[in-house]
């Protein structure tokens, strides 16, 4: 590849790396356009262009380890190329990739959408719901709401971490839909979560185990949940990590780990699951990474 366009593909995975603000399915297709790159000015023979396309999907799926989507829509669209390129050549097989970005992209917004309609369909009128961190889904969720003409009260945690209160970006956010939106201090979890009904956190991965990955402070607002109100937690299936589970997890900074006891139910655009009961949609997922070998296999994330 040309350097300069080498300089593109690094500045796309750095941004990726660095970003903190946006959550895990704005960065998976964020990752896709860094790999739009590589097949539309990736120079050489068909084995270069797979090579370099496998190159730069290793790289953005360990950009952001804890991030399942990035993982899970760069490794399907890496599988599905390396697929094709058995009976495909050159020109045909960048078309088939470049078309299969766009089916990506679409098809991971579609998903967004029906998680977050399964997920408002638990919400009644007048409820009033806990939640932390920000959250695309969640927001989806109480936009379909609000839609929907129920009121719904939130309770968002301040979600801080060094300088960033995730949760006050998330309840200005809610306040200019006209969504009910009240800022609580972390360490008053315990004092808000009687006055609210039930529990709806995001995810950045739910782990093979059930378990869940998501950003400060979940796993305490899980633990203050318990015994006391159901603790739902709303992604897509493309958040689903099938590589890993909660013994192997290693968190990057800013981010908690839930163990599956403390989760009521998985909802997504597939339905709505006990975190006991995700097998076989971890199997569907784990082939896509058979191209990548032990490079991601081998390790924990």
């Amino acid at each position: 590849m040309k350097i300069d366009v080498m300089s593109e593909i690094e500045r796309g995975i750095e941004e990726i790396r660095a970003d903190r603000l946006h959550g895990a399915s704005q960065l998976s297709r964020q990752a896709l356009e860094v790999l739009k790159l590589v097949i539309e000015k990736g120079s050489g023979s068909k084995d270069d262009f797979l090579e370099g396309l496998k190159n730069a999907g290793d790289r953005l799926i360990k950009a952001r380890p804890g991030m399942a989507p990035i993982a899970n829509i760069v490794a399907s669209l890496v599988y599905e190329v390396f697929q094709a390129s058995k009976e495909k050549e050159l020109d045909s097989l960048r078309n088939l990739a470049y078309s299969k970005t766009e089916e990506l992209e679409r098809s991971s917004k579609i998903s967004l959408e029906k998680a977050a309609a399964q997920g408002a369909g638990i919400i009644e009128d007048n409820d009033k719901i806990m939640t932390c961190s920000y959250s695309s889904t969640i927001k989806e969720v109480f936009r379909t709401v609000s839609e929907c003409e129920k009121k719904v009260r939130v309770w968002i945690l301040e979600s801080k971490d060094k300088d960033k209160s995730y949760g006050k970006i998330m309840a200005d956010e809610l306040c200019q839909q006209r969504i009910f939106a009240r800022l609580v201090p972390d360490i008053a979890i315990k004092d808000y979560i009687t006055e609210v009904r039930k529990v709806l956190v995001g995810a950045d991965s739910v782990l093979r185990d059930g378990g869940l990955i998501n950003g400060l402070p979940t796993y305490e607002l899980a633990l203050a949940a318990k015994g006391k109100l159901p603790f739902y937690v709303v992604c897509e299936t493309l958040k689903f990590n099938p590589r890993v589970s909660s013994m192997q997890v290693k968190l990057e900074e800013g981010f908690d780990l839930i163990p599956p006891e403390l989760i009521t139910r998985i909802i997504t655009e597939a339905g709505t699951f006990k975190p006991e009961n995700l097998a076989p949609h971890m199997k569907e997922l784990e082939r896509y990474f058979d191209v990548f070998g032990t490079s991601l296999k081998a390790k924990h994330y």
